[in-house]
């Protein structure tokens, strides 16, 4: 699947997913991020990733600590107990990310 995307801030997007292709590291899967100043490649989990731009490229591995993102999500959720805000992730934020989803899905035009 190929989505596009024009953000509310004029800049564009593209999305290419395909559970099909296989993973030639048992489901580790490299996804970009591509700016006008430099290329984000990653393991879609998380575990390492390759920065290009200015400068000699850079190799980070932020590890296995939080692959799911788990730990990420539940410091986010202390943090805004404590500094009186709203979490990043609520409840409307994912309703809003599967109405997206489900536009996405009914915008596919049928195999013939």
């Amino acid at each position: 699947m190929m989505v596009s995307f024009i953000y509310d801030n004029g800049a564009v997007g593209s999305l290419y997913y395909s559970r099909e292709i296989p993973s030639m590291l048992k489901g580790l899967r490299l996804s970009k991020l591509m700016g006008r100043k430099g290329v984000i490649t990653f393991e879609s989990n998380g575990v390492a990733m390759l920065v290009r731009g200015e400068g000699f490229p850079r190799i980070i591995f932020p590890g296995f600590r939080d692959i799911r993102g788990y730990q990420a999500m539940y410091r986010d959720f202390r943090e805004s107990i404590e500094q009186n805000r709203q979490p990043q992730m609520s409840l409307e934020r994912a309703i809003e990310d599967q109405l997206l989803m489900d536009q996405i899905y009914g915008s596919l035009i049928p195999d013939p």
